[in-house]
């Protein structure tokens, strides 16, 4: 039996999970659809699962066979203003196409029609097409459950392929609310909608509009961060309350609002965030402040997962916080994050054994007396970790060192180590003391380390850290600042390294890989 004939006798799971690890590529996708109808179908699904995905000319060609999809009174009316011929319609497809759409994003549907129109900028005929594109992917893709609107302020796209640049800008004031209308037909079934993403520009009425229409959201998302009124704030603020509160069971949200810097309260938002703490299990907060965040976040029972960035965490009290907070969170990321003592140790210190991924950047303003017993407490609640991701700063170097990293020693679990050393020429030996004090305490299952530090190292602190500290490790990357070109020479002829491959750019950044030693060492 040849190798193909095995392929083509494949049980159906088997085939349906090849399929879906070479989704990403439509060229794989595309042979697949050659081996038999099974292979073909599972191949299908992922080529339409969300048009216009793909790059390049492959959008210009499947709008083309969408359009031959859809019903010819639709188009007819469009086909003299365009200026282009439209394809005939497919009146026995070899499968319903249109019922594998799952998703529909903007900006890919606005892409295809400048390339299948031959423009280099969205003109009127194209406004038009468009329009009435989006409007029938919503009135005949039965199981469409994903709109997403952001991006849309994208002004143009580079095609490398034909060195081409599209302009796809369009009108700001006028066409949030046009995109909006399309959803607006009687055909248009909202309950079917689990997912939808709002852009910046679409202002608070049509939230207000999607509030009154829009039940069964799992996921939502926002990015009003462009707010440049006091009065649109508030506006926001209550528009995107009212979303939220609408739902039924709103299970993810992705909120970025920027309410602090115009004088507005987040507080509505939150309160309507909690209404939904039953079932909220995915929550992304950008410049989201409110000093009872954690105390909110404390009672959502059911969280997974909590990324808090430019948030600013100050309880003025310390929180008690239910004995089941954190209980099933899996992953927890704080980024440029201002927070105090009682912050500090109310999230580190009531997680639980559940948390496998934990990152802390930029987090500042931290009380160092309460730093080490906070870590202390949050190293012993967490012992699955598999991966963490830590800055640290010269206020809190010592205690790091000294208290901190022997903590995370003995984690059996842990396999991605992330350390960025934050340090001023005034205290040369601070990175190197830390460095040296990371290897010492690395847990023996780490594989893959990761060491950023704003200062340049000495050859042999360097050459002791690789050779001392790095036997266990399959990837390595270390990005530190070089002030001499004469450092990277001095390098490659002090540690005497077998290299495959070397690259230099302006930045004085270079590539290493080392044989038999790391499977990809990289030093930047």
């Amino acid at each position: 039996m040849t190798t193909s004939d095995k392929a083509a006798n494949l049980p159906i799971l088997c085939v349906a999970q090849i399929v879906y690890e070479l989704s990403e590529s439509s060229r794989d996708l595309y042979s697949c659809l050659f081996v038999n109808r099974i292979w073909c179908r599972c191949a299908i699904v992922y080529l339409w699962k969300t048009p216009f995905y793909w790059s390049g000319s492959k959008s210009k060609r499947m709008l083309g066979k969408f359009l031959a999809l859809l019903p010819k009174k639709t188009l007819d009316e469009l086909t003299g203003s365009l200026g282009v011929d439209i394809p005939p319609q497919n009146m026995h497809p070899f499968f319903d196409y249109l019922s594998f759409v799952r998703t529909m994003k903007m900006q890919y549907c606005l892409t295809a029609v400048v390339r299948y129109l031959g423009k280099t900028e969205l003109e009127e005929c194209g406004h038009l097409l468009l329009l009435r594109l989006c409007r029938e992917i919503v009135k005949h893709c039965p199981s469409l459950s994903e709109i997403d609107m952001t991006q849309l302020d994208y002004d143009e796209e580079y095609d490398e392929a034909s060195d081409t640049t599209y302009d796809i800008s369009y009108s700001l004031h006028e066409w949030p609310h046009e995109i909006w209308n399309i959803f607006t037909t009687e055909r248009t079934n909202f309950n079917q909608l689990r997912r939808f993403e709002f852009g910046q520009m679409f202002r608070p009425d049509i939230l207000n509009s999607a509030a009154e229409k829009l039940k069964k959201l799992d996921f939502f998302k926002i990015d009003g961060s462009d707010c440049t009124t006091l009065a649109d704030a508030n506006r926001w603020c209550d528009a995107i309350s009212k979303l939220i509160c609408q739902q039924e069971k709103l299970e993810a949200v992705s909120l970025s609002l920027d309410f602090q810097s115009h004088g507005i309260s987040s507080k509505p938002v939150w309160q309507a965030l909690y209404a939904q703490k039953n079932y909220l299990k995915k929550v992304k907060i950008t410049c989201l402040s409110s000093f009872d965040i954690l105390a909110l976040l404390g009672h959502f029972t059911n969280l997974c997962y909590i990324k808090l960035k430019c948030c600013s965490l100050y309880p003025p009290y310390p929180l008690q916080l239910p004995s089941n907070a954190f209980s099933h969170l899996h992953t927890l990321k704080l980024c440029d994050v201002k927070i105090n003592r009682y912050g500090f140790n109310a999230i580190l210190g009531n997680l639980k054994e559940s948390l496998t991924t934990l990152s802390i950047r930029q987090v500042c303003d931290m009380d160092q007396k309460y730093y080490a017993e906070t870590w202390k407490a949050c190293a012993m609640n967490t012992p699955k970790l598999v991966s963490l991701e830590v800055d640290v700063y010269l206020q809190n170097s010592i205690t790091f060192m000294q208290t901190v990293l022997p903590l995370w020693r003995h984690l059996k679990d842990l396999s991605v180590f992330i350390c960025k050393i934050h340090s001023s020429h005034q205290d040369d030996e601070i990175p190197v003391r830390i460095l040296l004090a990371l290897g010492i305490n690395l847990p023996l299952s780490v594989k893959c380390l990761k060491v950023g530090i704003n200062y340049q190292l000495s050859l042999e602190i360097l050459t002791t850290f690789l050779s001392n500290y790095t036997e266990n490790l399959e990837f390595f990357t270390l990005s530190i600042n070089l002030y001499d070109n004469t450092y990277i020479d001095s390098l490659l002829e002090y540690t005497k390294i077998d290299l495959r491959d070397i690259s230099f750019n302006d930045k004085l950044s270079f590539f290493i890989e080392i044989k038999n030693c790391f499977q990809d060492l990289k030093i930047s």
